[in-house]
């Protein structure tokens, strides 16, 4: 039985896009659907200011076609300011953390490297976090299966074009997925049980739903 989860590649996204990887033997980058129907977290994240309060980043992207693809999405030019700007604040918030140094260098470094496309960024710190949370699934592209499927039909295409038997969906999806759909195709629908466990974190309580980052900076993946 192989286990697939599919999504598009957010911007330093939090544990529950992780667990997912996490429960699946081959994680499917949705990287050719419409930017417009993608949502904010292609490009947004949260970290946890000093204050103790929720922080949103957005990485800076080109205005684009509205009919463009989420792999065709450029950065824009003032790219290497909010990189510096960016930098600058995980060094405020997270610099008192237990591991921030050895993440943070090497985050500086993926940010630096000479990506065409916002989707390649994503797609690389998606990869060191996961590296780093010792998650070893298989990573493919939707753009390299060639499904021509729309909507819940796709999900499905693209599960079985990468051998999977088996679908682990985010609990968002219960309120449009239809379970009979995937059975009568010889895929298992699974939702993911991930909940947050509250776990060592600067400055005050707990904020559950932050990036992935600010549990590697303050607990190296331990536990996870």
């Amino acid at each position: 039985m192989k286990k697939i989860a599919i999504h598009q590649p957010n911007f330093l996204p939090w544990l529950g896009y992780f667990y997912k990887m996490k429960q699946c033997d081959i994680f499917v980058i949705l990287d050719d659907v419409l930017v417009s129907n993608s949502g904010s977290y292609l490009t947004q994240m949260n970290i946890k200011n000093t204050d103790g309060k929720k922080l949103q980043i957005s990485l800076p992207k080109r205005k684009h076609a509205q009919n463009a693809l989420i792999n065709e999405v450029l950065f824009s030019e003032n790219y290497p300011f909010f990189c510096k700007k960016f930098l600058k604040t995980l060094q405020v918030c997270y610099s008192k953390a237990p591991h921030f140094r050895l993440h943070f260098d090497n985050i500086e470094r993926i940010l630096h490297t000479s990506f065409e496309r916002l989707y390649e960024l994503n797609v690389e710190l998606i990869k060191y976090c996961a590296k780093n949370l010792n998650i070893n699934c298989q990573i493919v592209f939707a753009s390299d299966l060639n499904s021509t499927q729309k909507k819940e039909a796709r999900i499905i295409d693209l599960v079985k074009k990468s051998g999977g038997d088996i679908y682990i969906s985010g609990n968002g999806a219960k309120k449009y997925q239809k379970e009979e759909d995937f059975t009568q195709n010889g895929v298992r629908l699974v939702y993911s049980d991930f909940k947050i466990q509250p776990y060592p974190q600067l400055h005050g309580d707990f904020i559950g739903g932050l990036s992935v980052i600010d549990f590697l900076f303050n607990t190296n993946g331990e536990s996870f």
